[in-house]
């Protein structure tokens, strides 16, 4: 899917708007991430990987992700994938635009 949904909401949730503005993109990086994989909305993947993906440098990723863990955008799965906080909640299956 090349879409998700961001809410506007997101402007008045103190999760997000309290993050640094480069913590914010890695947020919405990871989002965006999330998205393309196979199993939409649960990251799967080598830390160095995630870290191509956010364009960023591998020693920096782990601090990141547990900022965004700590601050609860994030869940750690015990599998050691990552998925945004609610995200089936937020981005339904049915989500699609090809009816219209």
């Amino acid at each position: 899917m090349d879409w998700l949904r961001l809410y506007s909401s997101v402007r008045h949730d103190p999760k997000v708007q309290q993050l640094a503005p480069a913590l914010f993109k890695h947020w919405i990086n990871m989002l965006t991430l999330a998205n393309d994989q196979p199993e939409r909305g649960i990251i799967r993947l080598y830390h160095e990987t995630i870290a191509f993906e956010l364009h960023i440098r591998p020693d920096r990723l782990v601090k990141i992700l547990d900022n965004l863990v700590l601050r609860g955008l994030l869940t750690h799965g015990q599998d050691g994938s990552y998925s945004p906080h609610n995200w089936s909640l937020r981005q339904y299956k049915s989500d699609s635009s090809y009816e219209r």
